[in-house]
């Protein structure tokens, strides 16, 4: 399972390693929110520890940008602070943390986050289903939306989808996404970005960002399927 720690306090970072190393969890440390905030939009997680206080983006912007994301909306999120007061709390509640723990971090704290978190984690690892998934796809790009393809989808997560025929998509290219849901009467619009080719003629788009209620639309199919 996949841990992001990001703490711009290099020695709390190696010791979190450390013994997180030991635990359940693929440690990835980062010692720098703007090194951290690409991966959190664009690679899933299963739990993640911020420190609150950093250079910009701290970790109440990091979770901030989490919960935003397709990929990480649900991942348990832990915050490390050294104020830890009600305000501090409050905020990061806000944001959308899980738990907290204030500083010094100790090996029991860090096994008590772990824990928790590891309780957490099956509701986020459902972000990595695959369902199959038929319908058409409207596909807009370009800053005015003037270049567009009609593609048919082929499987659906919960952060992406996997599309033919690609088209005149490119590696790297954002677009919107127009398509229905069998839970939805309207469409949905999403935005995402084209992540890889398959052969023979298929194209995976990574969800990037939506509305809440068409970003639940996607999660009530999910929910419903996956409980038959």
């Amino acid at each position: 399972m996949r841990l992001l720690i990001v703490d711009d306090e290099k020695d709390i970072l190696k010791a979190m390693e450390r013994f997180l190393d030991h635990s359940d969890f693929e440690v990835m440390p980062v010692a720098d929110g703007m090194q951290a905030a690409p991966q959190i939009t664009t690679r899933p997680f299963d739990a993640m520890i911020f420190d609150i206080h950093m250079p910009s983006p701290d970790g109440l912007e990091l979770t901030r940008l989490a919960r935003r994301s397709f990929m990480n909306r649900r991942t348990p999120i832990a915050l490390i602070t050294g104020y830890d007061d009600l305000e501090t709390r409050r905020k990061g509640t806000d944001a959308g943390a899980t738990c907290f723990a204030g500083k010094p971090v100790t090996p029991e704290k860090l096994r008590s986050i772990a824990q928790l978190m590891l309780g957490s984690v099956s509701s986020s690892r459902r972000t990595r289903v695959r369902l199959p998934f038929r319908t058409q796809v409207n596909c807009r790009w370009n800053c005015s939306g003037d270049q567009s393809l009609l593609a048919e989808s082929l499987d659906l997560g919960q952060g992406g989808m996997l599309m033919k025929p690609p088209g005149g998509l490119t590696l790297g290219q954002e677009m919107e996404l127009e398509f229905r849901m069998p839970t939805q009467g309207r469409p949905l619009l999403i935005r995402a970005k084209a992540v890889r080719l398959e052969e023979p003629d298929r194209i995976a788009v990574q969800f990037l960002d939506s509305t809440d209620q068409d970003y639940k639309a996607v999660q009530t199919y999910f929910t419903q399927q996956t409980q038959k």
